[in-house]
């Protein structure tokens, strides 16, 4: 009986060991085994991490180029309500419709004939034939034709008068009228060449370009592009504020009085 007592106690102690010696080896295999996992895991090559930019040829610019040469290209005229302009010339159907909207909340303006002040302060430009209104090669559209069309040219009396039968004396200087547009006559007189501006000048309501001009600049005043005096001169005061006008109101900046912007100031 006592041996067998003693038997028991060494079997129960035997199994205690061993149960104490597989409990350390599990935990030195699993240390094993988590020192493999990080060593693997510092093995595996790391992506570097670049910062993403866009290259500069690939930014958006915000900025709508003008349409025009001269002051409007150096960036005088840069607000484009609505809008386009005046670099890329081409406005999109969606600005196209934006201005149409603008320009169809202006006031009605109630044509008038209005005294002319005179001005002897503005220096007339100088003829230069065969020169084309700069920039009106990207002015799109029927009612743009006379200006890319335009050419400056002088000839005589004789061969004026065959060629447009109407021609009329006005601020210093002969016009002529040719298909709903008036025109510097060049050398019909040299006596009287006195032009503050080469090119065309849509002939409005039948009237003079001095009164067509003398009609924009009072409808200028009023909506406070131009302050100056109603002298029928589309001098350079006068066609700073159409410039000004015509920008802000996503139109080509022509610098003259052509059908949209009479349109767009009422005069329709």
């Amino acid at each position: 009986m006592k041996n067998l007592l003693v038997l028991t106690l060494c079997l129960a102690l035997t199994g205690l060991v061993r149960a104490e010696q597989d409990n350390s080896n599990n935990k030195g295999k699993g240390k094993k085994q988590t020192t493999q996992a990080v060593t693997a895991k510092s093995q595996v090559p790391q992506v570097p991490k670049h910062n993403v930019s866009t290259p500069n040829n690939l930014r958006v610019r915000s900025n709508t180029p003008l349409q025009s040469s001269g002051d409007v290209n150096g960036g005088k005229y840069k607000k484009l309500k609505g809008s386009q302009n005046a670099g890329a010339t081409v406005q999109s159907k969606a600005q196209l419709q934006s201005n149409a909207k603008l320009n169809a909340s202006t006031k009605p303006w109630k044509v008038q004939k209005l005294a002319i002040q005179k001005n002897t302060n503005i220096s007339p430009v100088h003829f230069n034939g065969g020169a084309h209104i700069a920039g009106s090669q990207n002015w799109q559209g029927s009612n743009y034709n006379a200006f890319r069309l335009y050419t400056s040219q002088s000839h005589n009396q004789i061969w004026w008068r065959s060629h447009y039968p109407r021609i009329i004396l006005v601020g210093g200087g002969y016009y002529y009228w040719d298909n709903g547009w008036w025109y510097p006559a060049w050398g019909y007189d040299p006596s009287y060449q006195f032009y503050a501006y080469d090119g065309p000048i849509y002939g409005y309501n039948s009237l003079p370009p001095d009164q067509v001009i003398a009609n924009v600049q009072a409808a200028l005043q009023r909506d406070g592009y131009y302050h100056g005096g109603v002298d029928g001169m589309l001098g350079p005061l006068t066609r700073d504020a159409l410039a000004r006008y015509q920008a802000d109101h996503g139109l080509y900046v022509t610098q003259a009085i052509d059908r949209p912007t009479l349109s767009s100031l009422g005069m329709s």
